[in-house]
């Protein structure tokens, strides 16, 4: 009926999608499935630039959405304290010194991911490239100092 309500639809698509491209691993985890999933989440950024551009005038001009996005940040960094507890228990990331650490490294996977495309848009051009590409190898980057030795990752 109005914009709010296509974008609150967008959304929706936007929290089904990425639900399908989240890796959760296993046993049997790999470099490579969790490459292919980062790979993919930075697609779906890609895909839905238009949302991620403006996300904070979005979620300002219209409360329902801002109340939408906050309950999929909670539900979706339980999931990442799962994924990441785990990740600690099989040996693949250090485990962190406290609960506070854990959580802003949560916070922070956040701020490098959804505010990527906004900070791009005042930094530097917006191109596939630098949302997929260049965005897979800062991911990887802000990973890397927490990774042990029993997982090999892409130079």
């Amino acid at each position: 009926r109005n914009r709010e309500e296509i974008i609150r639809a967008i959304f929706t698509s936007i929290t089904e999608e990425f639900a399908g491209a989240n890796y959760t691993p296993g046993s049997g985890f790999s470099a490579d499935d969790f490459l292919d999933s980062v790979r993919g989440m930075y697609r779906l950024y890609y895909k839905y630039r238009f949302f991620y551009l403006d996300i904070s005038m979005l979620l300002d001009r219209d409360p329902e959405l801002e109340k939408s996005y906050r309950d999929n940040y909670r539900k979706k960094s339980a999931k990442m304290r799962e994924v990441i507890s785990l990740l600690e228990k099989e040996g693949i990331l250090r485990g962190f010194p406290g609960d506070t650490e854990r959580e802003l490294f949560i916070e922070n996977i956040w701020t490098i991911t959804d505010f990527r495309l906004p900070f791009l848009k005042v930094s530097s051009e917006i191109t596939e490239e630098k949302i997929v590409s260049d965005g897979i190898a800062g991911y990887i980057a802000f990973f890397r100092p927490y990774i042990t030795g029993n997982i090999s990752w892409p130079a």
